[in-house]
C-alpha cells in the first residue's frame, strides 16, 4: 500500500464563514488548500495572541505530563537514530520545545502526544509510524509516517472498534485492517506543511469567532482558501 491508497484530505475544524463544518471536523481535498511554503526551522511560528493564549492555558498539560512527554521524546530520538530513521527537522525541533508547542491553537483542545516508541507501519505501509497529536476527545489521531523510502508524511485516522490506536492494530485480522484502512486519511504531504497549516487554520478559526484583527499572512490564506 502507497501515498496513493489512501484519501488525500485535511481533517479540520474549519474557518467560521469559509469553510464551515457541521460537526466537530471536516475534510478538504489537499488540493483545494491554499499552497504552504513554510520553512522547517518553525521561525514563523509567532506566539498565541494573549486573548487566544488565555483560552488555550486550561488545555495544557501539567508538569508531570510534560515530563512523560520530555521522556517519550528523548526515547524517539534515541531509538530513531538506533534504526536509522531520518526524522523530519521540524518534528524534532518540535518534540524537545514545550514552549513552541504551546504556540499552536487547538479549536477542538487538541494537545501534542508521544508513545513510549516507535512502531512499524499498519496497513502494509512499508516503514514506521510515530503518534504525536491527539483530538481531545480521541475523535481523530495524527501520524507521522516515516516511510522505507522516500519522504515522511502526515496520516491521521479516526479509531475505530477494532483497532483505537493505529499501533495496536492487529495485523493478522482482515475486518481490524480493512476498519483502519477506511479511517485513514494522509493529511499532509510534510510535517512541516501539516504544522503550518494546523496553526493558520486554528488560529484563524480562534481569530474570526472572537473579532480579533487577522495577520496580513492569515487574511491572504482566507483569500485563497
Amino acid at each position: 500500500m502507497a501515498l496513493a491508497s489512501f484519501p488525500k484530505t485535511w481533517i479540520g475544524p474549519g474557518i467560521p464563514g469559509v469553510r464551515d463544518c457541521d460537526r466537530t471536523y471536516c475534510e478538504t481535498p489537499l488540493r483545494d488548500l491554499p499552497s504552504v511554503q513554510a520553512s522547517d526551522d518553525l521561525k514563523w511560528l509567532e506566539p498565541l495572541h494573549p486573548a487566544i493564549d488565555a483560552k488555550m492555558r486550561q488545555f495544557r498539560p501539567n508538569a508531570r505530563d510534560r515530563q512523560t512527554y520530555a521522556r517519550n521524546a528523548k526515547a524517539i530520538l534515541v531509538e530513531a537514530r538506533e534504526l536509522v530513521l531520518h526524522l523530519p527537522a521540524a518534528f524534532e525541533e518540535l518534540i524537545q520545545s514545550a514552549e513552541q508547542q504551546d504556540r499552536f491553537p487547538s479549536a477542538t483542545a487538541c494537545y501534542f502526544d508521544l508513545p513510549e516508541k516507535i512502531v512499524p507501519a499498519p496497513l502494509g505501509l512499508d516503514g514506521h509510524i510515530i503518534r504525536f497529536l491527539n483530538d481531545q476527545q480521541t475523535c481523530v489521531l495524527w501520524y507521522l509516517y516515516l516511510p522505507a523510502q522516500g519522504d515522511p508524511f502526515v496520516l491521521a485516522s479516526y479509531p475505530v472498534e477494532s483497532a483505537f490506536f493505529l499501533e495496536e492494530l492487529n495485523a493478522e485480522d482482515p475486518r481490524a485492517t480493512a476498519e483502519a484502512t477506511d479511517a485513514t486519511r494522509v493529511v499532509a504531504r510534510t510535517f512541516t506543511e501539516f504544522l503550518y497549516l494546523y496553526w493558520i487554520e486554528n488560529t484563524i478559526w480562534f481569530k474570526t469567532s472572537q473579532g480579533i484583527d487577522l495577520s496580513p499572512a492569515e487574511a491572504a490564506y482566507i483569500r485563497a482558501a
